[in-house]
């Protein structure tokens, strides 16, 4: 451990260093004045003192001390300052690019990032606290997490490349103090054996853990990672359609470029059904969005964190964790640029840390499967669902119809363990339709009526299942997600999400006509007078509520 600490102090150094004398280069030169952009000088004067305000906040000397043990009783603080120590080196990467006449980062966005970051400081002073709350003490184990339920976990494929002096760790310790518990390495670069085990001690010491991300599946690139680190082997849809193996922990691959939050919670429910119940794992998590070339801003990033957990999800690993020319073949765009999004990630991990005991209640068991078959998916890209069937997500989604997917090719006594099963149709030339329904294991007759719809049959019939979710949202129209639950000791919990950009009122009522009445959201404290009146939600935001009968 004294060896890491070395080390990273010395990683400190060099970055708290670099700026400051990139300015004085500049500032002192005279003879190559003429030769020096005014606003390139202007931007590493910002980011120098920007820098140098960093530097009074966590010791460049010592930054493992500074960060880990200085800031352990303010996590949040401590993230905002560890996404704004990575911000200052990608700034300085780009100083340095620029002055040798390239560029990484566009104008507009070089300015993006400095206005982030000439507020970081004074946010670091201001985020949130929480009492007692100390996540660097909580160590996880990811076998855990295959199991429900486990805490939702988030975290970064790390192919960070920032540093000469630091090749093995990479910024695991930046990963560690931003609160995530878990870190991923791809094998691309390729790491030798005495690498990874002094990054998985070094990562155990800070208390999280690491997974190795198996992209290209070639047994002559993979690296020889430790056995006590879990291989993750990422599938696209059309894998899962076909039961994919178990040679490694099988991960879903999200889309690089989004999909609608329709498809994306049909995504998990195929995970769910394969595996048997366990909690989706995915790799290259991807936020919703209504259109596929979006960007993803900061409380949209929130949103769909929460709504993933309260469906289940137990570890989404986000790619962009690196600077933005280091040789990655990812298409995921480098979220290095966007530092708001990655305090966003960062905060919100920890977030569902803090509120794990209650999203732990939303993790029963869905008692409605749908069989599904190639039809389902898109002819021309193996992970992408089909245009027939996305529309059918999204108003599935809409109408807040929880549901898991299993292929048509899936055992019986495999689906004989949901309380419903369906069969879904997509004609080319007519709209989809549901057959062959299963009931409490047993066939039913049908086939159903044809002018009823697939949301409004699947509402019909799963109303009169039992363990029905205590309370439904009404009155929301499209964008409002909401997932409700009992807890051990009777108390009805409900998760509802705004995942649109404009302010709504929704209406929460109890299953059997029992009216519901005052609610305290456990995320800011406010109380809810009459939850069956209505009840606000601003643009994306989120709301824990904690329901009185």
């Amino acid at each position: 451990m004294v060896g890491a600490m070395a080390v990273i102090g010395c990683r400190a150094i060099a970055r708290s260093a670099g700026t400051a004398l990139l300015f004085a280069v500049f500032a002192c030169c005279p003879a190559h004045a003429e030769e020096i952009d005014p606003a390139l000088l202007q931007l590493t004067r910002e980011v120098t003192a920007v820098g140098q305000q960093l530097d009074r906040l966590a010791d460049p000397n010592d930054i493992l001390d500074s960060l880990h043990f200085g800031w352990s009783d303010d996590p949040y603080g401590r993230a905002t300052l560890a996404c704004a120590i990575k911000t200052v080196r990608i700034l300085e990467r780009e100083i340095a690019l620029r002055r040798a006449g390239s560029v990484a980062l566009r104008d507009a966005q070089v300015r993006e990032v400095l206005d982030w970051l000439r507020a970081a400081p004074a946010r670091v002073q201001n985020a949130p606290h929480r009492s007692g709350f100390l996540p660097h003490r909580q160590a996880v184990r990811l076998d855990a997490a295959l199991s429900d339920p486990a805490p939702a976990l988030f975290g970064f494929v790390d192919r960070s490349t920032m540093t000469q002096l630091d090749d093995w760790y990479a910024d695991a310790d930046l990963l560690a103090a931003s609160g995530f518990k878990v870190v991923a390495r791809a094998d691309r670069p390729y790491l030798s054996a005495e690498a990874w085990r002094s990054l998985v001690d070094h990562a155990a010491a800070l208390r999280l853990a690491v997974v190795r991300v198996d992209d290209a599946n070639e047994s002559e690139t993979e690296s020889p990672a430790p056995t006590d680190v879990s291989c993750l082997r990422p599938c696209v849809l059309r894998d899962w359609m076909a039961g994919p193996g178990r040679t490694a922990e099988i991960v879903l691959m999200d889309p690089p470029h989004g999909e609608t939050w329709g498809e994306s919670l049909a995504r998990r429910s195929l995970y769910r059904g394969v595996t048997g119940g366990c909690g989706p794992w995915v790799n290259g998590w991807a936020v919703p969005e209504a259109r596929s070339n979006a960007s993803a801003a900061a409380d949209q990033v929130r949103a769909a964190m929460w709504v993933h957990a309260l469906d289940g999800q137990r570890l989404g690993l986000l790619e962009g964790w690196r600077d933005l020319r280091d040789g990655s073949i990812s298409p995921h765009a480098s979220l290095a640029a966007a530092p708001a999004v990655v305090e966003a990630v960062a905060h919100t991990a920890l977030d569902l840390l803090y509120f794990d005991p209650i999203v732990r209640t939303f993790a029963a068991e869905c008692p409605v499967a749908l069989l599904v078959g190639e039809d389902v998916l898109d002819a021309a890209d193996p992970n992408r669902w089909s245009p027939a069937f996305g529309r059918l997500a999204q108003e599935l989604f809409d109408a807040n119809v929880r549901f898991d997917l299993l292929p048509r090719t899936t055992p019986p006594e495999r689906t004989a363990r949901y309380a419903l099963a369906c069969e879904v149709k997509l004609p080319a030339d007519g709209e989809p339709r549901l057959e062959a329904i299963l009931r409490f294991g047993r066939a039913q007759a049908g086939p159903l009526p044809e002018r009823e719809s697939v949301v409004g049959c699947l509402e019909r019939l799963a109303g009169g299942l039992p363990d029905q979710p205590p309370v439904r949202v009404t009155g929301s129209g499209e964008g409002v997600f909401c997932r409700s639950a009992r807890s051990a000791d009777g108390r009805v919990w409900v998760g509802v999400v705004n995942v649109t950009p404009r302010a709504q009122r929704v209406s929460l009522l109890a299953s059997g006509g029992v009216r519901m009445q005052e609610g305290v959201d456990y995320i800011d404290g406010s109380t809810v007078k009459d939850v069956s009146n209505g009840v606000d939600l601003g643009a994306w935001q989120v709301r824990l509520l904690a329901l009185k009968q």
